[in-house]
């Protein structure tokens, strides 16, 4: 199994200043996590939006994962930016979470536990005892979350 790939960013308009003893923080948060800075594929990105005008920087920031949380504050037009790059990223198909800065921390920490053990259930079997019931229209049983394989025993 592929370890999973997850990576920080934090992004800012230039001129702006005051800002740099929270993106540390932020920092130390995402590492102590086990997210990475590293470029490259990722499934999960975590994203510091210092300022506003930073939509672009929020998209390649969030290039080619799966999920992406974005974390604002109240100064400086950061949620204004990170609600207009969400949409965008929303409507692309990716997962997207806001959440404000004071939570990092804590958030950054349950992400990253939660995408462990997403990888860890993906592609086991599944034993159905007696198969979906007839009044269900969508679980279906199928197997295809998570890559699962499902086994009906009668």
């Amino acid at each position: 199994m592929r370890a999973l790939r997850l990576r920080y960013a934090a992004v800012r308009s230039t001129g702006s200043p005051g800002l740099d003893e929270m993106e540390a923080e932020f920092r130390r948060a995402a590492e102590a996590a086990g997210f990475s800075a590293e470029p490259g594929p990722v499934d999960l990105a975590a994203v510091l939006v210092l300022t506003g005008g930073t939509e672009r920087k929020i998209l390649e920031a969030s290039q080619g994962a799966k999920l992406v949380l974005l974390f604002y504050h109240d100064s400086y037009n950061s949620l204004a930016a990170a609600s207009e790059a969400a949409s965008l990223l929303q409507a692309s198909g990716v997962g997207v979470q806001l959440y404000d800065f004071g939570s990092a921390r804590q958030v950054l920490a349950q992400a990253a536990r939660a995408a462990e053990a997403v990888e860890e259930l993906k592609g086991l079997k599944i034993t159905s005892f007696g198969g979906p019931s007839e009044w269900l229209v969508y679980s279906t049983g199928e197997g295809d979350l998570l890559g699962a394989s499902v086994e009906v025993v009668p």
